[in-house]
């Protein structure tokens, strides 16, 4: 498998969130983020998206180029709004190279996931400690491997109180018996 360099992989998950926004598989607003404003026909973004964008934009690596790290900050927002993995709707070969893309451009976001949480959930998770807000993809839920992104809590985790965790009905909470 060729390994590609964090540019290569920007320009990949840039091109794809716009594929997959033209084709419908993201919601309408996606289309709106490089079109110019007067064509914005009433997709506004949700407030978590722009929880998100500031997350990573204030994890910029220092030698990042600001409208780069700018454009690639709303590839990734845009693209945790997808109804598949993060690294799916970025049309990237597996998490690895989404966690490649982000610790060369977001260190300290990338720093920041001690528990190795999946992309999608730590970044909205993340966005809520710090900004309020929904703690988990809106479209999670209804995903087959909902279970392995977010499994029941056990009696005798160690939970670092930080993230939000999202429970179903039933799910155990540290403390509950």
């Amino acid at each position: 498998m060729e390994i590609l360099a964090p540019t290569e992989l920007a320009a990949r998950a840039h091109a794809a969130v716009l594929r997959h926004a033209a084709a419908g598989e993201l919601p309408p607003f996606v289309l709106s983020l490089h079109a110019p404003a007067a064509s914005l026909s009433g997709h506004k973004p949700p407030e978590t998206f722009l929880k998100i964008m500031r997350l990573l934009s204030a994890a910029r690596a220092p030698q990042a180029a600001p409208e780069a790290a700018a454009q690639l900050a709303r590839t990734i927002a845009a693209a945790c709004f997808g109804s598949r993995h993060l690294w799916q709707d970025l049309r990237l070969a597996g998490r690895d190279e989404v966690s490649r893309l982000l610790a060369a451009c977001f260190p300290a976001l990338y720093a920041a996931n001690i528990h190795n949480l999946k992309w999608k959930r730590f970044l909205f998770a993340e966005a809520s400690a710090q900004f309020g807000g929904e703690p988990f993809p809106p479209g999670c839920p209804r995903c087959g491997n909902y279970r392995s992104c977010f499994p029941p809590f056990q009696t005798d985790q160690h939970v670092n109180i930080r993230f939000i965790e999202h429970t179903l009905p039933g799910d155990i909470r540290p403390g509950q018996q």
